[in-house]
């Protein structure tokens, strides 16, 4: 199975400090996707730069 080619497009991530919603967007990142990431809390959404 061929993988999409995502490089270059956007997505947003809520939750992105911690949990699924981290490795989610560290495997968007991976494939070339511009990451938007979405965190209730500051100090773990800046943890993840």
């Amino acid at each position: 199975m061929n993988k999409a080619d995502i490089s270059g497009r956007w997505a947003l991530v809520t939750g992105a400090s911690r949990g699924i919603g981290r490795q989610v967007s560290l495997g968007l990142a991976q494939y070339g996707c511009n990451v938007v990431l979405h965190s209730r809390n500051t100090a773990h959404g800046g943890a993840c730069r």
